[in-house]
């Protein structure tokens, strides 16, 4: 006696409504919703990790850049960035052309969906950190804009 998975087949692809370029896990695993599963036996409702898409999954892939150390990531050790060693330099200018002539180098390697537009870096002496504003447009999503902004300092870069 055959078993038919209609659900796995090409037929099935044409009721899909999902509307979206890019998607990424959420960073922080949240929860979203109940599901039914109707294709299991299991009548009980399934919870479903959150899923952010599109420009969002975008601005997790630049955060997870910006917090993964070269080395961090074993298959690939060269990934991400690390400006806390920019933290034990004198503020000033030139140190912050360092810092966004860095976050260009890698983000123009590690995520070529985006285009950075700018990078904006202020240099707070009193706290010794830096305030880093990113203008960013995502070709494949009609050039759409966005701003993604942290600081840097002693504890990492926190959005």
């Amino acid at each position: 006696m055959p078993i038919n998975l209609d659900f796995l087949s090409d037929e099935s692809k044409k009721y899909k409504t999902d509307t979206f370029t890019y998607s990424d896990l959420h960073l922080d695993f949240r929860l979203r919703s109940k599901l039914n599963n109707a294709y299991v036996s299991d009548t009980g409702t399934k919870e479903e990790v959150q899923v952010d898409y599109d420009l969002e999954a975008v601005k997790n892939s630049i955060r997870n850049i910006f917090n993964t150390k070269p080395g961090q990531k074993i298959l690939n050790p060269a990934f991400g960035l690390d400006l806390s060693r920019f933290l034990f330099q004198p503020i000033s200018k030139e140190t912050a052309r360092q810092i966004g002539s860095e976050i260009m180098d890698q983000l123009s390697f590690y995520e070529p969906r985006v285009t950075v537009r700018k990078v904006d870096i202020v240099g707070r002496e009193q706290q010794n950190e830096y305030f880093i504003t990113l203008v960013i447009a995502v070709p494949e999503l009609n050039n759409l804009n966005a701003n993604i902004s942290g600081t840097l300092n002693e504890t990492g870069f926190t959005y």
